[in-house]
């Protein structure tokens, strides 16, 4: 396994933890593996088997690509973009004040509408 993969996925792994208020010592109880285990992973040290990777997920409620995947931080650190996300931005930057508030504005009525359509 390469050292970038064991680091994307420590990186990763740190980051759900905290985002879910969990130690390491929480989560190796909840996937049932030694608590060194779980250090190791934290710490790029090793990379878990595909199997664990899944109880991972499931225990985060988020696809396994969110563990394994590199994933764009946002400056404030606290949360990840997906690539679609990331282009939406770029596009989105690229726009004029007036495009901007146009999207905005389709994007509340969107929202409302979507809303009232679910009750």
């Amino acid at each position: 396994m390469s050292d970038d993969l064991k680091r994307e996925f420590s990186k990763n792994l740190n980051d759900l933890l905290y985002k879910n208020g969990m130690s390491r010592r929480d989560l190796a109880d909840k996937i049932g593996v030694p608590y060194t285990t779980v250090c190791n992973w934290c710490n790029g040290v090793t990379y878990p088997r595909m199997d664990k990777v899944e109880m991972m997920a499931k225990v985060f409620n988020v696809p396994k690509s969110r563990l394994v995947e590199t994933y764009n931080v946002v400056p404030d650190g606290y949360f990840f973009l997906d690539d679609d996300e990331q282009r939406i931005i770029e596009v989105y930057s690229h726009f004029g004040e007036e495009q901007k508030k146009r999207l905005l504005e389709y994007m509340e009525m969107w929202e409302f509408l979507s809303g009232r359509e679910e009750k």
